[in-house]
């Protein structure tokens, strides 16, 4: 038997949490947008997330992040926060993406570690 879920179910998303990632030595907005975005999946996973749209969504996040910064570069200690509700949207633009950009996202892959 088959049960059949509410749509207002299906749509359920986290709370709008923040994810408050402090910077380490070597660590950049990017760092802190992967663990976010890894904090994140740990709770919420995602299957259909490839490697490729992990990039993305972490370009994202950085991008968005920028205004926080009280100068060009992130300094040792200081915080980011990256709320769900901006994940969320990352993770859906991500989605959204063409296979030339998916292609195009391929060569970044190899550079990581990301999986």
């Amino acid at each position: 038997v088959q049960s059949q879920l509410p749509s207002q179910i299906e749509n359920l998303s986290l709370p709008d949490t923040t994810y408050n990632e402090i910077a380490k030595k070597g660590q950049g907005v990017t760092h802190l947008a992967r663990q976010a975005l890894a904090s994140y999946l740990a709770i919420t996973p995602d299957s259909g997330l490839t490697p490729e749209h992990k990039i993305y969504i972490e370009d994202f996040l950085r991008k968005n992040a920028r205004s926080q910064l009280s100068q060009e570069t992130l300094k040792v200690g200081e915080n980011i926060n990256f709320s769900t509700v901006d994940i969320e949207k990352a993770i859906e633009s991500s989605k959204k993406l063409r296979k030339e950009d998916i292609e195009n996202l391929s060569q970044y892959v190899k550079r990581t570690n990301i999986k």
